[in-house]
Formats: structure tokens, sequence, C-alpha cells
């Protein structure tokens, strides 16, 4: 609170000064146009920096998803490959006989 009222002063003596002396007036409008040139530099830097980060997290996503898609297909290349075994060793199947099954149970 008290902080506001001392710069709500020093803004009225600012206004009171620029009101005195008119090349005073002059002079604030420069170093507001300066202050302006600096923030719209600094927010140019900003918006340049957000944008870099914004493409390296698009660059690393589609990385990422390119990897992804990878696996997928790595996934069910091999998921295939098992299928097709467990198909074709199915054919194969060994049946014991009764008399292969009690040679087997009297050791």
């Amino acid at each position: 609170m008290y902080g506001e009222k001392q710069q709500h002063l020093k803004t009225l003596e600012g206004n009171v000064q620029s009101l005195q002396d008119p090349g005073s007036f002059e002079r604030s409008i420069q170093q507001y146009q300066q202050q302006l040139i600096e923030l719209e530099s600094l927010q140019k830097q900003k918006q340049e920096g957000y944008i870099a980060i914004k493409e390296d997290v698009l660059k690393e996503f589609n990385d990422f998803m390119q990897t992804y898609a990878a696996l997928m297909g790595y996934q069910d290349k091999v998921l295939q490959n098992l299928k097709d075994y467990k198909d074709k060793h199915e054919d194969y199947n060994i049946v014991l006989s009764e008399k292969e099954k009690e040679m087997l149970s009297s050791d």
C-alpha cells in the first residue's frame, strides 16, 4: 500500500515537473519510446526462444513416433513369426502309444 502511494506520488511529481519544464516532456517521450523499443526487442527474443523450444519438442515427438512405429512393426513381425512357428509345429505333435507310455512310467 505504502509502495503504491509512493509510486503514485513520483508519477504526479514527474507530471508536475514536465508541465513546468517543456523539455522534460520531450525527454519523457524519448525515454518511453526507448523503453518500448527495448521491450519489443526482448519480446522478439523470447518469442524466438519459444519457437526454437517448440521446434525441438516437435522434433523429439516425431522421433518418438517413428521409433514407436518401428517397434510396433517389429512386434507384429515377431508375433507373426511365433504364430507361424506354432501353426507349423502343431502338425508334428508326437503322440505316444499306450505301450510307450507304460515304458516311460516304469522307469
